[in-house]
């Protein structure tokens, strides 16, 4: 019973470890974009911000299976257990994006906000255009209203997540059919 217990104790220990620490590093790499972003790219983004952050969601969160794997000396990973520590990975690192996000549209650079600002008042405008009058003047009003630093943070949280479902689940999968590549091999 004790040993069954302690044999849990260290699988949590491991997966948050692993959860912890690869969620940091990648929520390190998702930092620099942002402030790559902010600092040097115009509002309509780059497609090069794209594929570095879903090349390092996939490949931070597979090795992030790996280390857990790793640290449990080898044992085999079932998809479910792979899944949810790229989903928490993922997680880890849209918090740290969201929050560098924010303050980089608040406190660093607040024109890159006004510049998305007026971008999205102009996508709301063409929105509401084919309402009537008074619907349309309500409507444009309550969505210019939710755009705020705290709603683009909250954008970009979401965008880490969704990206980071698809790329977890492309991983995971990728992890469970190359099970050789890790030293491991299908349990019982």
């Amino acid at each position: 019973m004790e040993e069954k217990r302690e044999e849990a104790l260290a699988r949590s220990r491991a997966y948050w470890r692993a959860v912890k620490t690869w969620g940091l590093y990648l929520g390190a790499i998702l930092a620099v974009l942002a402030i790559v972003q902010v600092t040097f790219l115009d509002s309509s983004g780059s497609a090069w911000i794209s594929m570095v952050e879903w090349l390092s969601l996939f490949f931070l969160g597979y090795k992030a299976m790996v280390s857990y794997q790793a640290e449990l000396r080898g044992e085999w990973l079932t998809y479910g257990r792979s899944f949810s520590i790229g989903i928490m990975v993922c997680a880890v690192a849209a918090v740290v994006y969201a929050l560098v996000y924010h303050v980089m549209i608040t406190a660093v650079r607040p024109q890159y906000f006004h510049e998305v600002y007026t971008l999205l008042k102009g996508v709301a405008q063409e929105q509401v255009s084919s309402l009537d009058e008074a619907e349309a003047e309500r409507n444009y009003e309550m969505i210019v209203g939710m755009i705020t630093p705290a709603f683009l943070s909250l954008a970009g949280f979401i965008g880490v997540m969704v990206n980071g479902l698809f790329a977890t689940l492309i991983s995971a999968l990728w992890g469970k059919r190359n099970y050789r590549l890790r030293n491991s091999k299908p349990g019982e």
